[in-house]
């Protein structure tokens, strides 16, 4: 479809009611083991994920109850959810891959599924650089967490874990959970984290004493679902943060979220039959209802589909290879067409022709693999696959790797330089506290690179004001805890630049 959705369109989402889609919204086997193969050829370039992270809708965020109407609930706005959570989701994305929350990332895949109950929630496969890799306990112990946080010390942390962190019932509640293993709870106590186990880590969760009440029974660590501190507090939502460590545990987490639309449950009974039908033993079949009862699309799905969110992403664009028998490749045609289809296709090169046509006249292709081959040509309108044009951007007498590098060297793009004059012309001149007030108007309304950098190279003259009564590295930390503030009365905080929050100070800001 080609349009957002209309108010009429919005209406029919009402809960409960069964949505029916073109088929065009449906997808295919097909095209879903495409969106598979397209995922393996990123692992087999970059290697394995390092982390799987499930972000699930929150329906009682701030940002969506404030929009229902008198005596409205959450479900009746399947436009709310879809809508926001997708905003939700477009912000963790910078979180992860531009401000590197979660350390510098350099490739992803993510899908979009929907509960049973209707909230969408996102698994997102990522692969960090090299040196980013958690390689230890203590690293890994840095990005997740398995346990509670104190709740006199930490009590928004605590409430978020409790609301949102702790995994159904098992044992005796429910001996069929998961988790259960010779029927008990796999998930024990321990005090370090350990190797991985079926392709998890076990994590820490030390027995530290510290329980929560839920409902009617007391829970502990062992209930806890590994998440990340900094993102559970942020998005108060669910969020599961998992490291990936083995090959095995790759296979597992691809053919989980490419596994397709969910099973329907089929019952077959012979109905009751009368008179003539009964004799003759036919059976009534009523193609609508069993078209109905053949798939249940919710109004978050829809809404979500009719809005053209998408289903499914990837950091890196992939080039689909043809492969084929001779004059076997695929042709498609009109009805009615299929001799001109099948002539005009005996006269084109598939990539796979093109690429045999290659290494007969050029012997630097026989170098390559034909998987490698696009890194090297590109496969023009002219169904031939000619040299990537590379070396072209050069700056004085420089070659740049990258486009920005050469947009850099030409001032057509603007760096760190420009604010980092601004702000050393404003120390001349400008007090502390308007110091301040500048570093915050380039965060807000300049979109500096590193912030961060800015901030080091400025954070002794910002805080100069407070060196009267402190020390210089408690000065320092005023002068961050009174930017942030000024930060927060415009929506913001430094952490939505890539900075970290900052703690609180002993004394008070002006």
């Amino acid at each position: 479809m080609d349009h957002l959705a209309n108010e009429a369109e919005i209406e029919g989402l009402r809960p409960g009611r069964v949505i029916i889609l073109p088929s065009s919204f449906q997808g295919s086997p097909r095209a879903m083991q495409q969106n598979y193969q397209d995922a393996m050829a990123i692992v087999r370039k970059y290697g394995k994920p390092d982390l799987f992270i499930t972000f699930t809708c929150n329906p009682t965020w701030r940002e969506i109850e404030e929009q229902l109407f008198p005596e409205q609930t959450p479900s009746d706005r399947p436009d709310l959810i879809t809508r926001i959570f997708k905003l939700k989701l477009n912000e963790l994305i910078d979180d992860i891959f531009k401000k590197h929350i979660l350390r510098r990332t350099i490739a992803n895949v993510f899908v979009i599924e929907f509960q049973k109950r209707g909230l969408p929630h996102c698994h997102m496969l990522i692969i960090l650089a090299n040196e980013d890799k958690p390689k230890d306990e203590n690293h890994i112990n840095h990005i997740v967490c398995s346990e509670m946080s104190d709740h006199v010390q930490f009590p928004q942390l605590y409430e978020c874990v409790r609301k949102h962190m702790i995994h159904g019932p098992c044992e005796a509640l429910n001996p069929h959970s998961p988790c259960m293993e010779d029927g008990k709870c796999s998930t024990e106590f321990q005090n370090d984290t350990l190797p991985n186990k079926d392709g998890f880590p076990r994590y820490r969760r030390r027995d530290n004493g510290i329980t929560m009440t839920i409902d009617k029974y007391e829970v502990d660590n062992r209930w806890i679902v590994p998440y990340n501190p900094y993102l559970l507090m942020k998005y108060n939502a669910h969020i599961n943060v998992e490291i990936c460590a083995t090959v095995k545990s790759i296979k597992h987490l691809f053919k989980y979220i490419y596994k397709g639309h969910d099973c329907a449950n089929i019952k077959l009974q012979r109905p009751v039959q009368e008179g003539a039908a009964a004799a003759q033993g036919t059976l009534e079949w009523d193609k609508i209802k069993a078209h109905l009862d053949a798939r249940y699309v919710s109004a978050p799905e829809a809404a979500w589909r009719l809005f053209e969110f998408p289903l499914h992403d990837k950091s890196h664009a992939i080039i689909r290879l043809a492969v084929h028998l001779p004059n076997q490749q695929p042709v498609y045609f009109a009805e009615g067409n299929e001799r001109q289809a099948s002539e005009r296709a005996a006269m084109k090169d598939t990539t796979l022709t093109a690429w045999c046509k290659l290494n007969s006249k050029n012997p630097d292709a026989r170098q390559y693999l034909y998987h490698d081959i696009p890194q090297h040509f590109v496969f023009e309108r002219n169904e031939t696959w000619n040299h990537r044009l590379q070396g072209e951007n050069v700056i004085d007498s420089q070659v740049c790797q990258t486009f920005m590098e050469a947009a850099k060297r030409r001032d057509l793009l603007r760096d760190d330089t420009e604010y980092e004059r601004c702000m050393s012309e404003a120390v001349i001149f400008q007090m502390p506290q308007q110091l301040r007030t500048l570093f915050c108007v380039i965060l807000l309304y300049c979109n500096p690179t590193k912030p961060v950098d800015l901030w080091n190279s400025f954070k002794a003259h910002m805080g100069e004001d407070f060196m009267q009564q402190v020390d210089a590295e408690t000065a320092e930390a005023m002068a961050f805890y009174a930017i942030d503030e000024k930060l927060k009365e415009q929506g913001r905080s430094c952490s939505d630049f890539g900075m970290p929050s900052p703690t609180s100070v002993p004394y008070s800001v002006e």
